[in-house]
């Protein structure tokens, strides 16, 4: 198509080449064993048929659309939880009306946009159904994108995800409405055992925020429940007015923190429109003076 075409030359983006079936009414959730990756690990090439493979579970699930899934685990049950990202319907491409507008001053898209939320999923992978009465939970009641946990918990237990959230919350007589998309402009600390207890810091309404990277502090060990918490948060803050960017940093360690705001903002140099996904990699440093002029 030319939307495939205008992707691959780099002319688009690969997200508006996916197409949603409509008229569903299952999604399919599909586990994979890890034993079944191993020859993968070892440089070897590996081919599955998801759809035949009787060693692959497939799971269906009420109907939604996702990119992205925060974390996973099996608990002590034996089920696997997970939390993602999720909406009735993925809106990939912009309404007509809106051509030719630069995303960052158009009113309009964000009216045109469904919620997404993020959701807790239990499943049981010996029944192949979701976990007996456990239905889906939606985790906070404002449009949420960009999910993230610090990196040692990934596939272990969990009690807080990091999310960008929306300037607002979705209107209580219309959840599933158009109007309410994800304007990424807050920070949020979801708490995943008790939702009320989940915090937030909201930027102006022209300030937008990519995704959040957990820093685990010196001496912590986010491992231990007491200690998950125990770390910074740091993203970039897209200031569409002004056409500036800022780094800002929170110490989200303790209830209550991260509400108080960033403990640092940093303006850089150049301004940087609004990013998706960020990466934090320890002891890693770059000397860049030989690239400066």
């Amino acid at each position: 198509s030319k939307a495939a075409l205008k992707a691959v030359l780099g002319a688009g983006a690969f997200a508006e080449v996916i197409a949603l079936n409509e008229d569903a009414t299952e999604t399919q959730l599909v586990l994979i064993p890890r034993s079944l990756l191993n020859d993968a690990d070892n440089g070897s090439d590996i081919v599955l048929d998801v759809m035949k493979d009787h060693r692959i579970k497939k799971i269906s699930v009420p109907f939604h659309a996702n990119f992205h899934f925060s974390n996973g685990f099996e608990d002590e049950n034996g089920q696997i939880v997970f939390d993602t990202i999720q909406t009735i319907q993925r809106d990939l491409l912009r309404p007509p009306s809106t051509a030719g507008v630069p995303v960052i001053e158009d009113e309009r898209l964000w009216r045109w946009l469904y919620p997404s939320t993020l959701t807790r999923y239990s499943l049981d992978p010996i029944l192949e159904t979701l976990s007996i009465g456990v239905p889906p939970m939606v985790l906070t009641n404002r449009p949420t994108e960009f999910p993230s946990i610090p990196r040692p918990l990934s596939t272990r237990r969990h009690r807080y995800v990091y999310a960008g959230g929306s300037h607002n919350e979705i209107p209580g007589s219309s959840p599933n409405s158009r109007g309410s998309g994800p304007q990424t402009g807050s920070i949020m600390k979801v708490d995943t055992e008790d939702p009320s207890l989940t915090e937030l810091f909201c930027f102006e309404t022209f300030e937008f925020v990519g995704e959040s990277v957990f820093v685990e502090k010196v001496g912590k060990d986010v491992t231990k429940r007491q200690e998950e918490d125990a770390g910074y948060l740091l993203t970039y803050v897209t200031n569409g007015r002004d056409r500036t960017t800022d780094l800002v940093i929170f110490d989200v360690e303790g209830r209550g923190s991260l509400s108080k705001g960033p403990i640092a903002r940093i303006r850089l140099p150049t301004f940087i429109p609004q990013g998706l996904h960020g990466c934090f990699a320890k002891d890693v440093t770059f000397d860049f003076s030989p690239y400066m002029r």
